[in-house]
C-alpha cells in the first residue's frame, strides 16, 4: 500500500470521528473563552498590582501567571482526553481537573520557552514567539501529555520518538490544517478583531480586555478546537500502529 493510499485511508475514518466529536462537544468552544478572558483578566490585574513592583515584582506576576495557566490547560486537556475517547461535554466537568495535568503541563511548557530564553540570552538572537507555537504544533505535545502515563521529561522523548516513526503522515497534514487555522485568524484580525480593537478604545481598560478576549477566544476556539479533537484521534492511530499493520488490518477486515 503506498504512502497516499495509507493517508487517505487514516483520514477517512479520522475526520468522520472528527466530525462527530466536534458536534457533541462544541461547548469546549466557549469553555475555551472562558479560560482565555480568565487569563486575561486575571493577567492585566497582575500587571496592576504585583507587576509595578519593579523587575522583581514582574518577574514574580510573570511566575503566578503561568501557573495560572498550567492549571487551565490542564483543565482543558482533561475535556480533550474525553472528546478524543468518543465523550459528550459535561458542564459538571469544568474546573474539576485543574491539577490531573497540571505537573506534564508545567514541564511541558517551562523547559522549551527555558532553552529559547537562554538562546537569546547567550546568541543574542531573539526568537520569535510563534516557534514555540510551532514547536508544541509539530511535536504532539498536548497529545503525548493527555493520552501518555509518562513523567516529566518523558513527555518529549516520547514525542521525540513519536515524530522520527510517523514524521510523514504526522506533518504533511498537521502543515496543512495549521495554515488553514493560521489563515483563517489572520482574516478574522483583519475584519474583526483590528476594527474591534479600535471601537473598544473609548471604553474602560479591563472591560476593554473582558470584551476583546471573549470576541478572540471564540473565533479563534471554532478552527482550534476541531484541529485539536483531529489531532488527538490521528496522534491515537499513529502512536499504536504501523503502516505494514494498518495494511495488514485492512486486508483482513476490507476497511
Amino acid at each position: 500500500m503506498s504512502f497516499f493510499s495509507d493517508l487517505k485511508a487514516i483520514n477517512k475514518v479520522v475526520f468522520k470521528k472528527t466530525n462527530e466529536s466536534y458536534s457533541k462537544n462544541i461547548f469546549l468552544i466557549p469553555m475555551l473563552g472562558l479560560y482565555i478572558v480568565a487569563y486575561a483578566i486575571f493577567s492585566y490585574l497582575l500587571g496592576i498590582t504585583v507587576g509595578r513592583l519593579g523587575s522583581a515584582g514582574g518577574f514574580l506576576a510573570g511566575i503566578i501567571g503561568w501557573f495560572f495557566s498550567c492549571y487551565m490547560i490542564s483543565d482543558y486537556l482533561t475535556h480533550l482526553e474525553n472528546a478524543v475517547n468518543g465523550f459528550k461535554f459535561k458542564f459538571s466537568e469544568i474546573g474539576k481537573n485543574y491539577m490531573r495535568y497540571f505537573m506534564p503541563a508545567l514541564t511541558a511548557t517551562a523547559i522549551p520557552n527555558i532553552i529559547v530564553s537562554l538562546f537569546m540570552a547567550l546568541t543574542r538572537i531573539p526568537v520569535p514567539s510563534f516557534l514555540i507555537l510551532f514547536f508544541y504544533l509539530v511535536y504532539a505535545t498536548p497529545e503525548v501529555i493527555y493520552q501518555k502515563d509518562l513523567d516529566r521529561l518523558e513527555i518529549f522523548a516520547y514525542g521525540h520518538n513519536f515524530i522520527k516513526e510517523n514524521w510523514q503522515h504526522w506533518l504533511l497534514i498537521n502543515g496543512i490544517l495549521g495554515m488553514i487555522c493560521i489563515g483563517l485568524y489572520m482574516l478574522m484580525s483583519r475584519f474583526v478583531l483590528v476594527p474591534l480593537m479600535g471601537a473598544l478604545v473609548t471604553m474602560p481598560e479591563l472591560l476593554n480586555v473582558i470584551i476583546f478576549s471573549i470576541v478572540q477566544a471564540v473565533l479563534s476556539g471554532i478552527p482550534l478546537l476541531y484541529y485539536l479533537i483531529y489531532r488527538g484521534y490521528i496522534f491515537k492511530i499513529l502512536s499504536v500502529s504501523s503502516r505494514r499493520k494498518r495494511e495488514y488490518m485492512r486486508n483482513i477486515y476490507g476497511k
